[in-house]
């Protein structure tokens, strides 16, 4: 049942790839021409990659929440600083809690039934 396989030089060759060395930063020098015209899109590790199909279901959660698996790169813009050297429109805001009334609920609360 078992066979010798004889290992002769020519049978393992190793031929070592072309590496580009990049003096000006890093990644490949030259984009190979089987990705030259693929578009780009940018991502992040944050992104939800889609969902497993359920042929079974119906289509109305698709359209309840159409958004759900889009990419979400570049969303949180809104919040990203700015620095402006204007400063005319600052306003301080008071910070300080309004103290409330205590009021008693729970332990010491009346019994309510048969108050008629």
């Amino acid at each position: 049942m078992s066979e010798t396989i004889a290992c002769t030089p020519e049978s393992a060759v190793f031929e070592a790839p072309q590496l580009q060395f990049n003096e000006e930063g890093w990644g490949p020098c030259e984009l190979p021409d089987a990705f030259k015209d693929i578009p780009y899109q940018p991502f992040s590790k944050s992104d939800r990659l889609g969902k497993i199909s359920d042929w079974t279901g119906t289509a109305q959660t698709d359209k309840k929440y159409p958004n759900k698996y889009a990419s979400q790169f570049g969303g949180g813009n809104q919040y990203a600083y700015y620095h402006e050297e204007d400063e005319t429109t600052f306003h301080l805001v008071d910070s300080a809690r309004i103290q409330k009334q205590p009021h008693q609920r729970g332990r010491f609360r009346g019994n309510l039934r048969n108050q008629r």
